[in-house]
């Protein structure tokens, strides 16, 4: 329980105004701002402070007083206890908007920029994750689940809306199996490589999540293989519909795919160009990368991208284009000042993270760059979570 005497009330009326950033509503209590999971815009709810700092609080919701007309119950019995889904207790349509309106202030706010039209590339709303990370639980029946929202416990888990089918075949069949020594993070649950978490990959009928599994797929008729502990985006047909919108049209000499992963764009790009070089820091990632590219197209360099920049001497030659996924944290200073200096005339930059994204925008907005198309794609629905495809141009 909260100690009351710490928050400005223990038992507050707030209505909400708008979704922040990380998918939960914002209100205001004696002028701070209150961060509310679960709401929407427009309602009024009591609330009990659960977390409160010097600029801002978190609450939970004791009561909706009055609830927005885009209300929903939601499809899932366990939303609002595991921390996976931050939206069903909305409709696919208004989630939409929530995107949109997010990014665009997240431009406003952290870049200062105007992202322009943002086209919306929208997913199946349920059914589409092949890819979860899964926990292990106290509970012996089933073993495996999702963390809590805003906790280290875990929800044990038989179903999940989200999940493709092949996931789901897992939970109520195959997890228990996956409880003793035969998956990647430990057979105690807290050693091995996963310290406790197993990662699941579903697809064509089958899951992955052992050790030495490997994934087999068919992506825009090239097969691509990887192993489950490597990296790889979850929703397969937005996946498919991005490389399309990406590369289509597109060729040239000389193509740079950095934070490279195993290799899923370079795939494409050694189609189009003669040369390529992608660049993958995580050594099995990049093991993997070597078996799905062509070696008389592609070199797969294994460091990090500012180790490359520092001391290859093909990052002297720009580019005809550069290829750009990295993690949350975004670019580095190190490869900011890369691009600038190299002047590629095409760059594609995607982006899991829209606060990251906004800064390195306005930095190649600065340095000779237009934006020239925003795409968002839905990869993650139900979730806060945006997935970013922006196109820029040299001036």
């Amino acid at each position: 329980m909260t100690d009351s005497s710490r928050h400005p009330r223990a038992d507050a009326l707030i209505q909400v105004e708008k979704i922040a950033s990380g998918g939960a509503g914002l209100g205001r209590l004696n002028g701070k701002v209150v961060f509310i999971p679960y709401t929407l815009p427009g309602e009024t709810v009591r609330v009990q402070i659960v977390r409160e700092k010097k600029d801002y609080a978190r609450a939970q919701v004791l009561e909706i007083i009055k609830a927005s007309p885009l209300r929903r119950e939601p499809e899932c019995p366990l939303f609002g206890l595991c921390g996976g889904c931050d939206f069903q207790h909305t409709d696919y349509e208004e989630q939409k908007n929530i995107k949109l309106r997010m990014v665009q202030e997240t431009f406003k706010r952290i870049g200062r920029v105007e992202p322009g039209e943002i086209l919306f590339e929208q997913s199946a709303p349920f059914g589409c994750r092949s890819r979860v990370q899964l926990h292990r639980t106290p509970d012996g029946e089933l073993p495996w689940g999702f963390k809590k929202a805003a906790s280290d416990e875990c929800v044990p888990v038989r179903h999940c809306p989200a999940a493709v089918p092949e996931i789901n075949d897992f939970l109520a069949g195959e997890a228990g199996k996956a409880a003793g020594r035969d998956f990647h993070g430990g057979s105690d649950g807290s050693s091995g490589s996963g310290g406790g978490r197993i990662h699941v990959f579903g697809s064509g009928g089958r899951t992955a999540f052992r050790k030495d599994d490997e994934i087999r797929l068919t992506l825009c008729g090239k097969d691509i293989v990887f192993s489950p502990e490597c990296f790889f985006q979850s929703n397969i047909p937005l996946l498919e519909k991005l490389i399309g919108r990406a590369f289509n049209g597109l060729s040239g000499s000389r193509a740079l795919d950095i934070y490279g992963g195993v290799g899923t764009f370079a795939a494409f790009l050694e189609d189009r160009f003669r040369n390529v070089i992608s660049i993958e820091e995580n050594p099995l990632s990049s093991s993997y990368a070597r078996r799905n590219l062509n070696p008389d197209t592609t070199r797969v360099f294994t460091g990090s991208v500012e180790d490359w920049i520092a001391g290859s001497a093909d990052a002297q030659t720009p580019p005809d284009l550069i290829v750009a996924d990295p993690p949350r944290a975004g670019l580095s200073g190190a490869v900011r000042a890369f691009l600038k200096k190299t002047g590629s005339p095409l760059i594609l930059y995607v982006s899991c993270d829209a606060g990251t994204l906004a800064r390195d925008s306005a930095f190649l907005l600065e340095n000779g760059y237009t934006l020239d198309q925003y795409r968002l794609f839905d990869f993650y629905p139900q979730t806060a979570h945006v997935e970013s495809l922006c196109r820029f141009t040299r001036n």
